[in-house]
């Protein structure tokens, strides 16, 4: 038979097979729209989730795609990296006086070995884009941490960058 799709009470659709087992969760599952920048000198953890990788990475071909953007108010170059759990995914070239935006596609391949394509665009003065691919082996047997950090160019002041959006959606294998 065919299984059935409610919400449950954190409000996202779920599925049930036809068993009645909870199947892997498709869709968004984190939207932050609470902007939040550095504190002063030094590299700080701008926004940040905890990726459930049973539900969300289990499985060879599972991924992730990651939405994010945010400002760069500094006079100075700041630097915006993006990393899952050890590892970081980029370094962005210097962005100054700037809305950055980014976007990155995490898939996994094996139970330590991942890969990510990500693009990362500021609309300084040069409108620069930067495309890459990244090889990442976390071990995927624990939940893991993924976030971006920031740097301020002036590096003494707070909110030189900030970050205002990140979604993250989980795209299954299969259902």
């Amino acid at each position: 038979g065919y299984g059935k799709i409610f919400v449950d009470t954190d409000t996202r659709l779920k599925y049930l097979d036809s068993s009645g087992n909870l199947a892997v969760q498709t869709g968004v599952i984190d939207a932050n729209v609470t902007a939040v920048g550095n504190v002063g000198g030094g590299e700080d953890d701008l926004m940040t989730h905890n990726i459930d990788v049973t539900n969300h990475m289990g499985v060879n071909g599972d991924s992730l795609t990651i939405y994010a953007s945010g400002k760069d108010n500094a006079s100075m170059s700041s630097t915006i990296k993006a990393k899952l759990g050890t590892t970081t995914i980029f370094t962005s070239q210097e962005v100054m006086m700037a809305e950055w935006f980014c976007t990155i596609r995490i898939c996994r391949i094996g139970q330590s070995d991942q890969v990510a394509f990500w693009t990362f665009q500021d609309t300084g003065g040069n409108i620069s884009t930067t495309n890459g691919v990244t090889a990442l082996a976390e071990n995927l047997s624990s939940d893991k941490v993924f976030k971006f950090t920031g740097t301020g160019g002036d590096g003494m002041m707070n909110d030189e960058v900030t970050q205002e959006y990140m979604q993250i959606t989980h795209n299954a294998s299969t259902l």
